[in-house]
């Protein structure tokens, strides 16, 4: 029979694994933010086209990007030629 201490202790071993896992799907953001902002300064600007082949990444995940880089200022858009230009501000 289960005792109090083990459920404590079962509970506590979840905790674990849930801030681990999230440890490690925050990590793998910030690898992905970064390779996408590297990609855009040694081009001096790229589109989503660029950044979805380069990054090899899907269109959800670059655009998800792209947009929290925006939020934060240290991108931004420029219309050129028809095409949306992504370029560090």
């Amino acid at each position: 029979m289960i005792q109090g201490v083990e459920y404590l202790l079962l509970f506590i071993l979840f905790v674990v694994i849930l801030i681990v896992i999230w440890r490690i799907w925050r990590r793998r953001e910030k690898v992905t933010e970064s390779v996408v902002l590297a990609l855009i300064r040694s081009k001096n600007g790229t589109t989503l086209d660029e950044i979805i082949l380069g990054a090899h990444i899907s269109t959800d995940e670059a655009i998800k990007v792209l947009r929290k880089l925006i939020a934060r200022g240290v991108i931004k858009t420029e219309d050129r030629d028809g095409k949306t230009i992504y370029k560090v501000t």
